[in-house]
């Protein structure tokens, strides 16, 4: 292997590990903001009326 394709690796490999550990710390969140987007995007007509 040489350094540019280990780099390349270990870049990879931190990708995967902070996009693991980012829906880690949101995974409980997930479903509150799903909520929220779906009641903002039927309540936003309304809100345009008033």
């Amino acid at each position: 292997m040489n350094q540019r394709s280990l780099q390349n690796a270990f870049f990879l490999f931190l990708l995967l590990l902070t996009t693991a550990a980012f829906f880690g710390l949101i995974w409980d969140l997930l479903h509150p903001i799903f909520w929220a987007a779906v009641l903002g995007t039927i309540f936003y007509p309304l809100y345009e009326y008033i």
